[in-house]
């Protein structure tokens, strides 16, 4: 799995793996389903074969906390994002099971718990805050 998490487009260039994927014709190397890319959201998932294995660059490239729309928020309240990519990584590690799974709901239940927490927090005290 190739996910970004970075605050913009950038860091994983969509375009440029379909064209390095494209650039030789008949080798290992290349999108699966390419005919539909041009159909398909741009932000749903795409599949690379890679010679000796699949890779799926999610979210189209786009960072996986980013749905198209956009939002302002505290840098302090995207946090819950990067801790549960994290548990998601590390879930990812230790588990012996292929494919994509859910995130474990212990971890999901805590970063809600904590995160609920700290937003009730922010807001208490910040009840002008602006972006």
């Amino acid at each position: 799995m190739l996910a970004s998490a970075s605050s913009g487009a950038a860091e994983l260039s969509r375009e440029e793996f379909i064209d390095l994927a494209d650039t030789i014709a008949d080798d290992d190397i290349y999108v699966k389903d390419r005919k539909t890319l041009s159909t398909r959201s741009l932000h749903s998932d795409i599949e690379l074969r890679l010679v000796d294995r699949d890779v799926w660059f999610l979210n189209g490239g786009f960072p996986v906390n980013f749905d198209g729309r956009v939002n302002c928020v505290a840098p302090r309240l995207i946090q819950a994002t990067h801790t549960l990519q994290v548990g998601a990584a590390i879930q990812a590690m230790t588990t012996r099971k292929k494919g994509l799974l859910d995130l474990d709901p212990r971890v999901c239940s805590w970063v809600t718990r904590n995160f609920q927490a700290e937003l009730q927090h922010y807001i208490g005290g910040n009840s002008s805050a602006k972006c």
